[in-house]
């Protein structure tokens, strides 16, 4: 009696979740390619230095502008992403992302060095639900994650953005 009650119990198991929706893990990876540095020195004095990172950082919303610290800071700027994929059943898709720019410019000697460092959120899918009992196969669930907060995960990988604002600022300092 004991054991048709477990075998009946066994079964109805089975077969309720059977019917509940099922749940696929994603993959958020990182293509391969250059890593680009975040800094670079220049000859250029501080004060030439800061002004060329003013002017390419104005294609960004700025939030901060701290000449004593040498410090600029942007706004979230949304667009897709040039480091981050998301891998479903085979298929790679670019991802979007959120980044913010701080540029920390600094007097070295005679010339100057500048940093950028770049914080990204990236609107990655975390599963993917299809319910068979409703004939769905379903699709991703997306919502913005940080980076750092992704499994396995590089949280830091420079991408072609920092070497653009790094060869901006080096373009505008020899006009």
């Amino acid at each position: 009696m004991k054991s048709a009650v477990r075998y009946l119990f066994l079964l109805v198991l089975v077969v309720v979740v059977g019917c509940l929706p099922a749940v696929t893990q994603l993959r958020v990876g990182v293509r391969e390619g250059e890593q680009n540095d975040i800094s670079r020195a220049y000859s250029a004095n501080f004060d030439q230095t800061w002004e060329a990172a003013i002017d390419v950082m104005q294609r960004y919303p700025i939030t901060t502008i701290e000449k004593a610290s040498g410090l600029l800071i942007t706004d979230w700027v949304e667009g897709a992403s040039d480091v981050y994929y998301s891998e479903i059943e085979g298929k790679k898709e670019t991802l979007r992302d959120r980044s913010r720019f701080n540029v920390k410019v600094s007097a070295v000697g005679d010339g100057s060095r500048v940093t950028v460092n770049q914080y990204v959120k990236l609107r990655a899918p975390t599963y993917m639900i299809s319910d068979p009992m409703m004939g769905t196969t379903g699709g991703p669930f997306y919502e913005w994650q940080d980076v750092a907060g992704i499994k396995d995960l590089p949280s830091r990988t420079p991408s072609q953005r920092e070497k653009e604002i790094l060869d901006a600022i080096n373009a505008s300092l020899n006009k």
